[in-house]
């Protein structure tokens, strides 16, 4: 059987894992397959990510494009939390009012 010539390529996207939480980035963690993984291919060091596991995963099948997934996931929590603090304030208006 002839060689493929083509690599084999294995993305890992870890949610919820700070950079020092592997053992190959220096971390206390004992992560021996991770580790052994990192040691035989290459190890990103430089890749922005959010704080939700969605616009991280875009970001990475995307690349060229990440900053505009964080613009739009900044836009969409800015409007959020806009909308929150509108609630809350008639929330509390209602309150006094009431009370």
């Amino acid at each position: 059987m002839a060689k493929d010539p083509r690599p084999n390529i294995l993305v890992v996207l870890f949610d919820d894992a700070g950079f020092m939480d592997l053992g190959a980035y220096g971390g206390d963690a004992r992560t021996p397959a991770i580790d052994t993984l990192a040691k035989e291919g290459v190890m990103f060091s430089r890749f922005y990510a959010s704080p939700f596991c969605g616009p991280s995963r875009a970001m990475l099948l995307n690349w060229p494009y990440a900053l505009g997934v964080m613009l739009a996931l900044a836009a969409i929590l800015s409007l959020a939390f806009w909308v929150a603090r509108r609630l809350v304030r008639r929330v509390r208006t209602r309150a006094l009012a009431a009370g």
